[in-house]
């Protein structure tokens, strides 16, 4: 997602929609849209990779995340693996990738 009026506001309808569902908090969903706003990501990567939500969930809620996804959202999965290491590795290149530097 861009960052239109359009685009803003589907994330507060999802956001709305996920507090009134009892499956975020109030609190979660605002943190959620400081994060993406913070981070570059979108609302959506936000929550997968809070793990406070699951695709399945977003798919069903923001049916527009099935036309065109910016990203490939199915890296942010909760579990992403039962590896510790490959797990960390994973995160690790997250940060990476939100914060521009290396971890080396």
């Amino acid at each position: 997602m861009g960052n239109s009026g359009s685009d803003k506001a589907k994330r507060q309808d999802l956001a709305r929609q996920l507090v009134e569902q009892k499956l975020l908090s109030a609190a979660q969903a605002q943190l959620a849209l400081a994060d993406q706003e913070v981070t570059g990501m979108t609302f959506e990567e936000v929550l997968l990779a809070r793990h406070w939500v699951d695709q399945a969930t977003l798919e069903k809620l923001a049916p527009w995340l099935n036309e065109a996804s910016p990203a490939d959202l199915s890296a942010l999965r909760w579990p992403a693996s039962d590896d510790y290491e490959q797990n960390l590795q994973s995160y690790r290149r997250l940060i990476e990738k939100i914060l521009g530097t290396s971890w080396e």
